[in-house]
């Protein structure tokens, strides 16, 4: 069964691009759309003008950037998905993963080919009235859960005063970890809010973090890292006919989550 929130999002999407998009009427075209709409800049407008602004990023970037035309135009809605998911648990944890539909008889993998490091320097913004020091850091890039009620703080360490909270079970976005520390910076509507304690954390690739607005005039951006981490994986799809599709892509983790560098062919 298809997570509500999920179907939701769709909901929210798919008609509006279909408006605007004859392509879409093919499973080739959705495929093509969901492969492209994670680093277009419809869909974080269309992110922008909902209240399901959280569910449809996720979808845009957790769904759409890892599935090409080649492979979308052979999935249906679910299988779709359950591909996503795959791919965005491997990418995290750079582990192989797979993934089959009993309904259909259809099946898939992710296979991580390589793993390397980029030297391109990252930036990432984060948030003056909150954010006291900024560390060097190890990104990261994925969604975590609150183990427990937390604070967060201002800096890595429990000598900065407490910017804010986390509730038991909810779900963040955690930039990076701080070099040689346990302390994990997380963010607030994409920008750097302050710091947790790994101990409180854990990583929960495909939870939902509902964004919180913040003040542009309060967003500066810092270096925080001099390299970031980069895959190749391949995804693979074995139909009921027996007939297998491949395709690669190469992504790289940024502050706010996996991005695709290059588009399936």
């Amino acid at each position: 069964m298809i997570n509500s929130k999920l179907k939701l999002a769709l909901i929210f999407i798919l008609p509006l691009a279909l408006s605007s998009c004859k392509l879409l009427e093919t499973k080739e075209g959705l495929g093509g759309i969901l492969g492209a709409v994670g680093g277009n800049a419809l869909c974080h407008e269309l992110a922008k003008n909902t209240k399901h602004r959280g569910v449809i990023r996720d979808i845009c970037t957790g769904l759409g950037a890892f599935i090409g035309a080649k492979i979308g135009a052979r999935l249906d809605e679910q299988d779709r998905i359950r591909m996503a998911k795959t791919t965005q648990t491997s990418l995290v944890s750079g582990q192989s993963g797979s993934w089959s539909n009993r309904e259909n008889k259809t099946k898939g993998s992710t296979t991580v080919l390589s793993t390397s490091s980029s030297a391109t320097p990252i930036k990432v913004k984060v948030l003056k009235s909150k954010v006291k020091k900024v560390p060097p850091l190890a990104i990261i890039g994925a969604t975590y859960l609150a183990k427990q009620a937390s604070n967060v703080r201002g800096g890595p360490s429990t000598d900065y005063v407490v910017v804010g909270s986390l509730k038991n079970q909810e779900a963040v976005r955690v930039v990076g970890q701080v070099i040689g520390q346990r302390w994990f910076m997380i963010s607030e509507g994409g920008a750097g809010s302050g710091f947790v304690h790994g101990n409180l954390l854990e990583a929960a690739p495909i939870a939902e973090v509902i964004e919180q607005k913040i003040d542009p005039a309060d967003v500066v951006e810092e270096v925080v890292a001099e390299k970031t981490l980069c895959r190749v994986i391949e995804n693979s799809v074995t139909l009921a006919d027996g007939s297998v599709q491949k395709e690669k892509l190469t992504a790289c983790q940024g502050p706010n989550g996996w991005e695709v560098k290059n588009t399936p062919a």
